[in-house]
């Protein structure tokens, strides 16, 4: 699932973070987290396991990350596939000039520490395809890449709010102008480069936000009237957009791409007020027009909670809930907690 426009969390205190580590493999990774806010600084603590017979016994191997407090809100990041890797993202609060993380290619048997040249803003985000590639956002707003697996790093722009892997070595991300991405949200500029930041070129302005689904690149753009949003679409990486059949929405709403292939996109579109619900709309080959498909689909708000899942043993099902007249009856103003 991804949002087209999410929402900034915060977590203090415990936690644990269960994954697995490839498919059927067999491995399994929990990272608790415990962390007590103070006046001046805080004091965390986390402890790494792994199992490796689908959890039926776990090892402490915290040791092999050096007891360094993890970051809670990157959580791990797993390669995709049966790529084995890992990375942790540790905590280094103080006037250090950089960040460290903690990089595994052999599904965690070992970890190897390594400084890098920024503090990550977000968690590191692995290219679908080819592992090795690593894109990852600084805490002063810059966009970081490396091309072997987090060993060395490359800065390739400034003022970026957002940024994704496209396909081959395409990324997309937005800019702000005018000091800040919050200051500029709704004036952002979408951009793109091929081949991986020696060159730019701007596909996109009045930006929200923008999601990727399937071969479709979806933007949340900013109308005419400047208080309310539309969806437009590209099939061929921004060169071309068209305006996707949806209802617009206004300041306190919210699109969220559900699902998406090459073939059909399916999209939350939020539900004026703070009802805790939208409607679901399916779409044509083209990402262009759509079908109302349910409507008083529960989701509560932007980057909040949703259980649609896709049922991928039965193909073509999917799953979720809908929000009861009766619930909203006693719940008027249904919130996530």
């Amino acid at each position: 699932m991804q949002y087209l426009e999410k929402g900034d969390k915060k977590r203090v205190g415990g936690s644990v973070s269960l994954s697995w580590i490839g498919d059927s493999t067999g491995v399994i990774l929990v990272l608790t987290t415990f962390q007590v806010p103070l006046v001046i600084m805080s004091f965390g603590q986390s402890k790494l396991y792994r199992s490796e017979d689908y959890g039926k016994t776990f090892k402490d191997i915290t040791d092999l990350i050096n007891n360094t407090f993890i970051r809670t809100e990157f959580g791990m990041a797993i390669g995709p596939e049966n790529s084995g890797k890992v990375i942790l993202t540790g905590d280094r609060s103080g006037l250090y000039h950089g960040g460290k993380i903690f990089r595994s290619d052999d599904f965690a048997k070992n970890f190897i520490l390594t400084e890098i040249p920024f503090h990550p803003l977000t968690q590191i985000v692995y290219h679908p395809q080819n592992s090795d590639f690593l894109l990852s956002l600084s805490t002063e707003g810059s966009l970081w890449i490396s091309k072997n697996f987090g060993a060395k790093w490359k800065e390739i722009h400034k003022n970026v709010c957002l940024a994704k892997w496209g396909s081959g070595t395409t990324i997309f991300f937005t800019t702000y102008l005018n000091g800040s991405c919050k200051a500029d949200l709704g004036l952002l500029e979408l951009k793109r480069t091929k081949d991986f930041g020696k060159s730019f070129k701007t596909i996109g302005t009045k930006i929200y936000s923008f999601g990727l689904g399937g071969r479709f690149l979806f933007a949340s753009v900013m109308t005419e009237k400047g208080n309310t949003r539309r969806i437009h679409v590209s099939l061929d990486q921004g060169e071309t957009w068209n305006m996707a059949q949806l209802p617009s929405v206004g300041q306190e709403q919210f699109y969220s791409i559900l699902a998406a292939n090459d073939d059909m996109v399916f999209m939350h579109v939020d539900e004026p007020g703070d009802t805790g619900h939208g409607t679901i709309y399916t779409s044509d080959d083209q990402g262009i027009i759509y079908s109302k498909s349910l409507e008083r689909h529960f989701y509560t708000t932007t980057g909040g909670e949703t259980d649609f899942t896709n049922v991928t043993s039965l193909r073509g099902t999917f799953i979720t809930s809908v929000l009861s007249e009766e619930v909203l009856a006693f719940s008027p103003r249904a919130k996530s907690l």
